[in-house]
């Protein structure tokens, strides 16, 4: 993917590259500062986990 990319921001400023990146969720950006890859991995798992546990909870409740 990241050829791809180099492809097509060629002579674009570094800001241009940055702001795509953060718009389409390639990167996370928290209060100015880019989240790196495993910091990012483990706030979408722990959003993975209290969704489900959520819809479990809700499920259990519409079943009763």
């Amino acid at each position: 993917m990241e050829s791809s990319i180099s492809k097509v921001f060629e002579g674009a400023p570094a800001s241009q590259l940055e702001e795509y990146k953060k718009v389409y969720g390639i990167v996370y950006d928290l209060h100015g500062n880019i989240l790196s890859t495993s910091t990012s991995m483990i706030i979408i798992i722990v959003t993975i986990i209290v969704l489900a546990i959520l819809s479990i909870i809700i499920f259990k409740k519409k079943n009763k």
